[in-house]
């Protein structure tokens, strides 16, 4: 809220505008990581085993309806740079109602721990630094762990390059501010939609492994059409529709493989856990930004630049099937039977046949889990 009001300066005055932008924004990025990297935490604090994943994308990614709404509202009311003050003022305002909204709602624990694995005493919290290093270390050195990174940055730095470059990817196509700026909200609200929707299943077969690999196949294969397929031939109807594809499948992977990261270092601390997801993810990001911004402006056709997502993610997703080897303890905790599951399901239930497609063991993913090393 502090960054927004500093962007929005004192009405009429546009003489200190670039240093006002740049301090504003500096705000607003360091504060990123503050309501970002507490979702897991709070989840695990407040929302049952069955209602995790799908409360973990409602919160990841609702710092993606923000951008949704910035997409819609800046091509509407910035038509020239006076507009831009106009612009910055309502952001605040709408800033300091939710800031006011949250501070007034927002409790850190519920009344009752909704499962046994939210009142566990054993969890970590790390009170120094070298606590901090250490448990940070050993979130590394568990099996899997490494993967669930892998996955959450892939996601991450998908939904960066769309949401930075589509424009770029559009512009050309021949589309208009307007038209781009809704393409862009769209796609913001199907990455909320997917995660609640994908998230639910998952709570449902506890399945982050397949739902992980199908996601990652399925976000490979809308990237090959957004590379292929002609934008200005095709309308915008199915850009757009293409574009949302892309989020539905591409967004419930982060809410996912930071849940499947909380299940295979339990009991350790979730702050952590998301903390060095949301580092290595914008890390991973800010190398690869102007690699795709060169791909744009050299490439003969622009588009040809999804190639580069397209190598990530089918790096990751082949990697990911053959390299996961994570144990949910948490599952376990909570008393969740992946043979009764599985057995309930039979050969035509979702997960017994997704399982039986990548030749996974239903019950493999609860074999007997090593004490923690947190």
């Amino acid at each position: 809220m502090v960054g927004c009001f500093i962007k929005a300066g004192v009405p009429g005055d546009m003489s200190t505008r670039i240093w006002e932008i740049v301090l504003g924004t500096i705000f607003v990025g360091a504060a990123q990581p503050f309501f970002q990297i507490t979702p897991p935490l709070l989840v695990a604090r407040w929302f049952g085993s069955k209602e995790r994943t799908a409360a973990s994308g409602v919160c990841i990614n609702a710092n993606q309806i923000g951008i949704g709404f910035a997409f819609v509202l800046g091509p509407l009311t910035v038509k020239d740079k006076e507009d831009i003050e106009e612009y910055f003022f309502w952001i605040a305002m709408l800033a300091a109602v939710l800031c006011f909204g949250t501070c007034l709602q927002f409790r850190s624990f519920p009344p009752e721990p909704p499962v046994p694995a939210s009142q566990d005493t054993t969890k970590s919290e790390a009170q120094t630094p070298m606590d901090l290093f250490n448990e940070s270390h050993a979130m590394w050195s568990a099996p899997g762990f490494a993967m669930t990174v892998a996955a959450f940055c892939v996601s991450f730095t998908n939904t960066n390059v769309i949401s930075s470059f589509l424009n770029a990817l559009m512009h050309p196509a021949g589309y208009t501010n307007n038209e781009i700026g809704f393409t862009g909200a769209l796609f913001q609200v199907a990455i909320m939609v997917g995660s609640i929707l994908l998230g639910t299943l998952v709570d449902e077969t506890r399945m982050y492994k397949t739902a992980t690999v199908w996601l990652l196949s399925a976000t490979t294969v809308v990237l090959v059409l957004c590379t292929y397929l002609d934008f200005a031939m095709i309308g915008i109807a199915a850009v757009a529709a293409l574009i949302m594809l892309l989020g539905i499948v591409d967004g419930p992977l982060m809410p996912i493989s930071s849940e499947a990261a909380v299940e295979v270092t339990y009991p350790a601390n979730e702050n952590i856990i998301m903390a060095l997801q949301m580092v290595t993810g914008n890390l991973v990001s800010f190398c690869l930004l102007p690699v795709f911004h060169q791909g744009t402006e050299m490439a003969r056709d622009r588009q040809q630049a999804f190639w580069l997502l397209i190598l990530i993610t089918v790096i990751c997703g082949v990697v990911f099937l053959k390299r996961f080897d994570g144990k949910f303890a948490r599952a376990r905790v909570e008393g969740f039977d992946f043979d009764s599951f599985s057995a309930r399901e039979g050969t035509k239930g979702l997960y017994g046949a997704v399982a039986s497609t990548l030749c996974i063991e239903p019950s493999q993913e609860l074999d007997d889990v090593p004490p923690s090393a947190f």
